[in-house]
C-alpha cells in the first residue's frame, strides 16, 4: 500500500466532516461557523472508530486490484480500471462517513 493510500483515508474523513460541518452552518445561519470544536471532535472520534477497519479494507481490496491491474489489464486500460476501482472505493468511503 503506498503512502499516498495512507494518507488518503484519513484526510477523507476529515475533509467531508469539517465541509459537512461548514456547510450545515451556512444553511442555518448565513455563516461560516465560529466554533470549530464540534467538528474536531467528530472527526477524532471517526478516526478512531473507523479508521483501523478502513485500512484493513484498503489493504484487502487494494492489494489485489493492483495485482489484477498490472498483470491481467492490457496497458491501454490500466488507467480506466483503476479510475472504476477508485470510484467504486470513494463510494465505499462515502457510505462508512455517513453510516448512523
Amino acid at each position: 500500500m503506498s503512502l499516498t493510500q495512507r494518507l488518503a483515508t484519513p484526510f477523507f474523513f476529515s475533509y467531508a466532516t469539517t465541509l459537512e460541518h461548514a456547510g450545515r452552518s451556512i444553511q442555518t445561519t448565513g455563516a461560516p461557523p465560529s466554533d470549530w470544536s464540534p467538528a474536531t471532535d467528530k472527526i477524532t472520534a471517526q478516526l478512531a472508530q473507523d479508521l483501523l477497519p478502513v485500512m484493513r479494507d484498503s489493504f484487502i481490496a487494494w492489494v489485489p486490484l493492483n495485482t489484477i491491474n498490472f498483470y491481467f489489464t492490457p496497458p491501454q486500460f490500466r488507467v480506466v480500471f483503476l479510475s472504476a476501482a477508485q470510484a467504486c472505493w470513494l463510494v465505499y468511503l462515502s457510505l462508512v462517513q455517513h453510516k448512523r
